[in-house]
């Protein structure tokens, strides 16, 4: 009598209604102490289209390419700029495309990678074979904290600094939206 498999159809009730006309398919779900996050494909006539991560049911990333253009230039722009970065902090992990495009850059010697959840990090082996998922690179260091407490606590300093926070209408992420946590950035940067 038990509903076994009634999880998943609530879970993906919401993914249908934003992409309708599509297969979608859970890859993945983590029940974390604050959040359960689901990994999704969306497919078209059987073909992988992109694969996007939801937070409670809130759409948070997505690996479809203009989403991943726009993830990707957070890195791209600022190296433009300021060529040559050897430090870069990453808040907020998403599904990896921010990430993946700091491991692009040969200058870093370091990235620090800070997510909330340890929950989604854990879905960057899901979403990607051992050989490309950036979180198995050398030079990252991955840190399970609040972004906010983690620049207050590191004296460390970087060249580079972006991040993926989800939108500031979920619970708690307005604070990486304030004044302060601007000013904890620019305090870090060299």
């Amino acid at each position: 009598l038990f509903p076994f498999g009634q999880m998943d159809g609530y879970l993906l009730r919401p993914v249908e209604e934003w992409h309708p006309g599509h297969d979608h398919a859970l890859l993945a779900q983590r029940e974390g102490r604050t959040e359960t996050a689901v990994l999704v494909e969306r497919r078209y006539a059987g073909e992988h289209l992109s694969t996007f991560l939801a937070i409670d049911s809130f759409a948070m990333s997505a690996t479809s390419t203009l989403i991943r253009r726009y993830m990707k230039l957070y890195v791209y722009w600022a190296v433009a700029v300021r060529p040559e970065p050897k430090s870069a902090l990453l808040i907020s992990y998403g599904v990896g495309s921010t990430a993946s495009a700091l491991v692009a850059t040969r200058s870093l010697e370091t990235i620090d990678v800070v997510d909330i959840s340890r929950e989604i990090l854990g879905l960057a082996s899901v979403m990607y074979p051992a050989e490309q998922n950036p979180l198995s690179d050398p030079r990252v260091r991955i840190h399970v904290e609040d972004g906010r407490y983690f620049l207050r606590r590191t004296q460390q300093r970087y060249d580079l600094i972006t991040a993926e926070p989800p939108p500031p209408k979920n619970a708690g992420v307005v604070n990486l939206y304030t004044r302060e946590y601007f000013a904890l950035i620019h305090d870090r940067l060299t």
